[in-house]
C-alpha cells in the first residue's frame, strides 16, 4: 500500500467523497444535506457562545481595547484602503452614467431613425 510520503499525488487521484451507487445526483444531495446539517451546527454553537460573550463586561472591555489598538496601529493603511474604495466607486459611478448615456443616445436615435 502507498502512503503519501512515498507519492505525494495520492491524494489528488482519489476522491474526497466516495461515490454512493455511481449516482453523482445522490452524491451531490448527500453532500448538500451534510453541508447543511454542518453549517447549521455551527450556527447555533456560534450564537450561544457569541450572546454568552457579550453578555460578559469583561469580553466587551478586552474587545474594545484590542479594536482600538489595532486601528491605532493600522491607521494608515485603514485610511488608505477606505480613499482608494472611495475613488473606485466614484469611477463605477461614472462608467455607469457613461454607459446609460450611450444607450439612451443610441435608443434615440434609432427612434429618430423610423
Amino acid at each position: 500500500m502507498q502512503t503519501l510520503r512515498d507519492n505525494p499525488k495520492i491524494l489528488i487521484d482519489q476522491p474526497i467523497i466516495e461515490p454512493i451507487n455511481n449516482t453523482p445526483t445522490v452524491d451531490m444531495i448527500a453532500l448538500g444535506i451534510v453541508t447543511g446539517v454542518a453549517a447549521t451546527a455551527i450556527m447555533q454553537v456560534g450564537k450561544g457562545v457569541l450572546s454568552t460573550l457579550t453578555k460578559n463586561p469583561i469580553f466587551l472591555l478586552g474587545a474594545g481595547i484590542a479594536t482600538g489598538y489595532f486601528s491605532q496601529k493600522y491607521r494608515k493603511e485603514i485610511l488608505t484602503l477606505s480613499t482608494k474604495a472611495a475613488d473606485q466607486s466614484i469611477d463605477f459611478v461614472k462608467r455607469q452614467e457613461h454607459g446609460i448615456k450611450k444607450i439612451l443616445h443610441a435608443s434615440q436615435q434609432t427612434t429618430e431613425g423610423e
